[in-house]
């Protein structure tokens, strides 16, 4: 009973000490922001059918450094339109210098016949759309 009791006395003691709560290098930096990231191009087939899934292609720029990064899609799908915005991830951490730029594909399941209109939001308000027949 009493090496249980020891046992159980060092390993919460163990537990206790090891909860380090310094500060690791990545600490002194900001949270990541988030941006709307601009689309420079959106390709896609001209029609597919109701089993397919619809894939648009969506190409644009990020930043001029390492630290932006695709982070993902917000969108709304009304009856027979679906608007996408794409979002860009910034982190504040030491960076290469190069732009950045993303190629992503925005997929869509569960089609009904008919026609769909994607239209793509920019920044600056100048929107890319397209639109495809489901058949």
């Amino acid at each position: 009973m009493k090496s249980v009791s020891l046992y159980s006395l060092i390993l919460i003691t163990v537990i206790l000490c090891s909860c380090d709560e310094s500060v690791t290098e990545y600490d002194q930096y900001p949270a990541p922001s988030y941006f709307h990231a601009k689309v420079d191009s959106l390709a896609m087939p001209d029609s597919v059918s109701v089993t397919d899934t619809l894939i648009a292609y969506l190409t644009g720029k990020l930043g001029p450094s390492g630290c932006y990064s695709f982070f993902g899609f917000e969108d709304s799908t009304m009856e027979n339109k679906v608007t996408i915005k794409v979002i860009g991830k910034q982190v504040y951490v030491p960076c290469i210098q190069t732009h950045m730029g993303f190629f992503e594909n925005y997929k869509l399941f569960d089609l009904k016949k008919g026609f769909i209109l994607l239209e793509i939001l920019n920044p600056d308000n100048i929107n890319i759309k397209d639109s495809v027949l489901i058949y």
